[in-house]
C-alpha cells in the first residue's frame, strides 16, 4: 500500500476581491469569498454563515472553535478525503495521490451546545485560540485560518446543529483543496510498508478515543470520527497509511491529518521498527467488564499481528484512564512491552486523572503541561460567542480557559516543524 502526501505550502491567504483569479500559485491561496458562500448556503440546516481570515502574528481572537481541518483533495486512488462523513463513500483510504494544503486550516467556528449541558471535547465548551501572545499554541497559531463562522437552525437538535456546522467546514476545505486540483506540488512524501527485515521489532500504535454516548445517549452522538463511526466498537485495525489519509477525522482533525506517532512510524518502518499498523481502541465503556475485556482485545489483536512493542496515547478523561491503564496491562501480560505517552494535567484544584497505574506500567513519557497565565486583549474577534465565552472574555484580557490545542496528548508542540 503506497500513499503520495502531495504539500502544496500557504505563505499567503488572501479572498479574491478584484486581486485575481482564485487559485493556488507562488504559495498564494486565493479564494472566491462569494463563490465559497453561496456553496455553503446552499446547505439548508444553516441560517447564517461567514467566513474570515486570521493570520498567524496577528492580534486576533478566534472563537468557538470546534475544529481545524487542513484541507486535503484525493486526486488518485479509491476513496475521498474523510470517508464516511459528510455523505463521502464508505471505502477504504491509504493509497494513490492527496493534495495537502499545508500551513492552513479551516477553523469550524461555531455556538453548539452540549449534549444535556455535560461539556465535552467538541460539544463544548468551545475554545479559543489568539494568533499573537501566550495563547498563541504551536502549532494551531502558526497557520493560516480561514474562519467558518456557521450558525445552524435553531430547531435542530443539538447533534443535528453540531453535523451541520461540521459539514460546513469539511465544504469549504474541499472547496480550497480543489484550487489545488491541477497545480504542482512543492514536496512529495511517500509513505508505503514494503516487508521489513525479520530482525526489527514489530511495533504497533493503539491510540484509545473517548466515545460521547454519555453525553446524550443518541445514536448519533458524535466524536472522533474513524471512518464515519463514532459510537463505542470493538477495537479495529488499519494501516498507517489510511490515517494519514483521513479514515480519522474530528474532535482535532487537523492533529490527527499530521499525527506524528503515526507518520514517524511510516518513516522508521524498515530501518529500525516493522510497523504493524494501528489498532484503534474507544474507551466510555459502561462497566470495568467492558472495560477490562476491550483493553485484553486490544492486546490479543496486537499479539496476533506479533507486535513485541506497543506505544498507547489517549485524549482526555478520567472514566477513559481506566481503559488506558487496562491496555497497558494486558499488554505487558502477554509480553508486549509498552509505552504510554500522556499530557501532564496535574494543577492546584485538580487532582490529575491518573486513576492507578499498574506496577508494569514502567515506561511514561510526558509530553507536559502548558499553562497561560494572562492572555491580552485581541484587536479584533473573529467567531461566535456563546455560553461558554461570555461577552467580558471575547475582547478582555485575562486568564482564559479552554485554549484550542491546550492538552498536547501527542507531542505537536516539541515538533521542530509542520510536516506536509
Amino acid at each position: 500500500m503506497r500513499l503520495e502526501l502531495a504539500s502544496f505550502p500557504v505563505t499567503g491567504l488572501v479572498f479574491a476581491d478584484g486581486r485575481g483569479d482564485p487559485g493556488y500559485r507562488d504559495g498564494v491561496l486565493t479564494v472566491d469569498r462569494a463563490a465559497l458562500l453561496v456553496k455553503l448556503r446552499a446547505d439548508a440546516r444553516i441560517a447564517d454563515v461567514d467566513v474570515d481570515i486570521a493570520r498567524p502574528g496577528e492580534a486576533v481572537r478566534i472563537l468557538s472553535i470546534h475544529d481545524l481541518i487542513e484541507p486535503r483533495l484525493k486526486v488518485e486512488g479509491p476513496g475521498d478525503v474523510f470517508p464516511g462523513v459528510a455523505k463521502r463513500p464508505l471505502v477504504a483510504v491509504g493509497q494513490g495521490r492527496t493534495h495537502c494544503l499545508a500551513g492552513m486550516a479551516v477553523a469550524e467556528c461555531a455556538p453548539l451546545t452540549a449534549f444535556g449541558g455535560a461539556p465535552g471535547w467538541h460539544e463544548g465548551p468551545a475554545f479559543y485560540l489568539d494568533m499573537r501572545g501566550p495563547a498563541a499554541l504551536r502549532p494551531f497559531a502558526e497557520l493560516s485560518l480561514l474562519c467558518v463562522r456557521a450558525t445552524p437552525r435553531d430547531d435542530l437538535a443539538a447533534v443535528e446543529r453540531a453535523e451541520a456546522a461540521w459539514d460546513a467546514a469539511l465544504h469549504a476545505a474541499l472547496h480550497v483543496a480543489a484550487l489545488t486540483r491541477d497545480a504542482t506540488p512543492e514536496r512529495l512524501e511517500r509513505l508505503e510498508t514494503p516487508p521489513a527485515a525479520a530482525h526489527l521489532p514489530r511495533v504497533v500504535y493503539l491510540p484509545l478515543y473517548t466515545s460521547p454516548e454519555h453525553y446524550g445517549g443518541s445514536a448519533h452522538a458524535f466524536g472522533t470520527s474513524i471512518y464515519g463511526l463514532t459510537r463505542l466498537t470493538p477495537p479495529q485495525w488499519f494501516h498507517g497509511n489510511e490515517y494519514m489519509d483521513g479514515a480519522v477525522a474530528r474532535c482535532g482533525t487537523w492533529v490527527h491529518q499530521h499525527q506524528p506517532q503515526v507518520l514517524d512510524l511510516l518513516r522508521a518502518h524498515g530501518k529500525s521498527v516493522c510497523f504493524a499498523g494501528v489498532i484503534a481502541q474507544r474507551t466510555r465503556w459502561t462497566s470495568e467488564p467492558q472495560k477490562r475485556w476491550t483493553a485484553q482485545q486490544t492486546a490479543r489483536l496486537a499479539k496476533a499481528l506479533g507486535a513485541a512493542g506497543a506505544l498507547v496515547t489517549w485524549d482526555f478523561g478520567g472514566n477513559d484512564f481506566l481503559e488506558v491503564a487496562y491496555t497497558v496491562e494486558a499488554c505487558e501480560a502477554l509480553g508486549i512491552r509498552t509505552v504510554f505517552m500522556t499530557v501532564e494535567q496535574e494543577r492546584p484544584g485538580n487532582p490529575g486523572s491518573f486513576l492507578f497505574m499498574p506496577p508494569s506500567a514502567d515506561a511514561i513519557v510526558s509530553t507536559g503541561e502548558l499553562t497561560v497565565t494572562e492572555a491580552p486583549a485581541p484587536q479584533r474577534v473573529i467567531g461566535c460567542e456563546d455560553s461558554h465565552m461570555p461577552g467580558h472574555a471575547v475582547t478582555a484580557g485575562g486568564r482564559i480557559r479552554p485554549i484550542f490545542g491546550e492538552y498536547d496528548f501527542y507531542g505537536l508542540r516539541y515538533r521542530g516543524r509542520l510536516d506536509f
